[in-house]
């Protein structure tokens, strides 16, 4: 849920938004979708420490193609197993 409403409300400041405007809530979003994607995939390797490997699939389902974080670091958060690899 806050996958998709992080991603169009990206998107409307970005085409609907002043200047200013935008570049403010952009990076504000930016920052809060980072913020999730380490929380997911800190939560996803807790679990997989403790019930085996979650699939690399499930993570991609609810982390947002939104922030610094993407695209370059994307896939090795969404590859991380423990703690010391985030």
């Amino acid at each position: 849920m806050n996958k998709i409403w992080l991603q169009e409300f990206y998107t409307f400041c970005r085409t609907e938004l002043g200047e200013t405007s935008s570049r403010i809530m952009s990076d504000l979003l930016n920052f809060e979708s980072d913020l999730q994607t380490i929380q997911i995939v800190k939560n996803y390797a807790e679990m997989s420490q403790s019930d085996g490997a979650m699939a690399y699939s499930e993570r991609r389902k609810y982390i947002s193609k939104v922030g610094y974080l993407y695209p370059e670091r994307y896939d090795m958060l969404n590859q991380a197993n423990d703690l010391k690899q985030i």
